[in-house]
């Protein structure tokens, strides 16, 4: 048995990485892994400063005060970080912003103030410029009432000094950690998946099955095909890993404020790799039975829809989960759920304090689940070899299976 699983596996496996685009793509991940480790070094460095002196200049802002309750040199005060220019003429304001004379111009009335500004942009939201022009106003409104706007601005500037002690753990600094590894994880399931079962359709059109099916028990054929994806999977990362580590020893210090290989929390770590693992070999035996359903290599991707939006489901539960902080009714569930919790499960451990007890529970459940979805593969790779002619549903393939079941019994 042993022997088999090994031949094939190895078969496939050399199959897999002989291929020029995986070739292509393992240089590729090495040389994106390489450079994201540089990322923060450029960042900080020449290669962005034009970038951030653009973004940090001061602005030239236009204003019209037509309010004269205002006085000019102290709202000039307020609006410090502004090189600001009064108007008279709103027409010609218009068109100094149009003509990027001016970043923005304001119209300011006793009750309201009117922007301008070329383009609108995200970035726009929370507008300093606000904030600055209503403080001005605040202080307008304190003087009118005959109080000291100075003593409010230090007693409101008096306030607790507190500080949070985490008695648990501070999911902020895991943060950056757990959504690249949970992003590593989508897409290896959806492209090893893809190949999986484009594999296993592809023996199924040029008859290789059949072939395969007299020598060799599907157990052993199925279980061979996954292996051998896991382990050119887990060559393609190695060298993603790798490009990136190499990178990290020469940037180190810039990555200090970000992250540290080595405060990564070890329970998180553990129980990626157990769940990515598991997870994996789950979804490949789903696509591995998808893959048997069909009959041409063009019907895969029809046939694969269902997986891949289960795990796009998946994805985005886990990113529910990461930005919620884990602890709802409906993430613990997701971290059970079998097609889940592979996302799930490792971004409450390293979010929350879970028991080794739930990860052992949700971990044996997920185990048990991929074991029934192989012996299920299996059987309809088996199927496979006697359905010819139009793809098979998944329905038609449990009443097929009932069926040989029944005729089985009845020998």
């Amino acid at each position: 048995m042993l022997n088999k699983i090994k031949l094939i596996s190895s078969f496939e496996f050399k199959q897999l990485i002989k291929n020029k685009s995986y070739k292509i793509t393992t240089a590729i991940f090495f040389a994106l892994a390489l450079l994201a480790a540089f990322a923060p070094r450029l960042i900080q460095g020449n290669l962005f400063k034009s970038i951030t002196e653009e973004f940090n200049k001061t602005q030239k802002l236009g204003i019209i005060i037509n309010d004269d309750g205002i006085d000019e040199s102290e709202l000039k005060s307020f609006l410090s970080n502004y090189e600001v220019h009064i108007y008279t003429d709103e027409e010609k304001l218009k068109d100094d912003v149009l003509n990027k004379e001016l970043d923005r111009g304001a119209i300011i009335d006793a009750d309201s103030i009117q922007k301008f500004v070329l383009n609108s942009k995200l970035t726009d939201m929370g507008d300093s410029l606000d904030g600055a022009l209503n403080e001005y106003r605040y202080k307008k409104l304190i003087e009118t009432e005959g109080l000291d706007y100075s003593k409010i601005k230090a007693l409101e500037a008096n306030q607790y000094q507190i500080n949070e002690v985490i008695l648990g753990k501070d999911s902020k600094q895991n943060y950056f950690i757990i959504y690249i590894l949970l992003f590593l994880l989508y897409m290896i399931i959806l492209t090893y998946g893809q190949i999986t079962a484009t594999s296993v359709a592809k023996e199924k059109n040029d008859r290789t099955m059949e072939l395969l099916i007299t020598s060799t028990k599907p157990k052993y054929l199925i279980l061979s095909k996954v292996l051998a994806t896991v382990f050119s999977a887990v060559l393609q990362v190695s060298f993603l890993f790798i490009g990136f580590a190499v990178g990290y020893l020469f940037n180190k210090e810039y990555w200090s404020d970000i992250f540290s290989i080595t405060s990564a929390p070890i329970q998180l770590v553990v129980t990626f790799i157990l769940f990515m693992i598991a997870g994996f070999f789950l979804y490949l035996f789903i696509f591995a039975t998808l893959g048997a359903l069909v009959n041409k290599i063009e019907e895969v991707s029809q046939s694969i829809s269902s997986a891949t939006i289960l795990i796009v489901l998946a994805y985005f539960g886990a990113i529910f989960a990461l930005t919620t902080g884990s602890e709802s009714s409906f993430v613990t569930f997701l971290s059970y759920f079998p097609l889940t919790s592979p996302f799930v499960m490792f971004i409450r451990a390293g979010m929350l304090n879970i028991s080794i007890a739930e990860v052992a529970l949700s971990f044996a459940i997920l185990v048990i689940s991929a074991y029934l979805i192989y012996k299920l593969a299996c059987d309809i790779y088996r199927l496979g070899t006697l359905q010819y002619g139009n793809r098979m549903t998944l329905k038609q393939a449990f009443k097929a299976l009932r069926e040989d079941k029944k005729n089985k019994n009845n020998e």
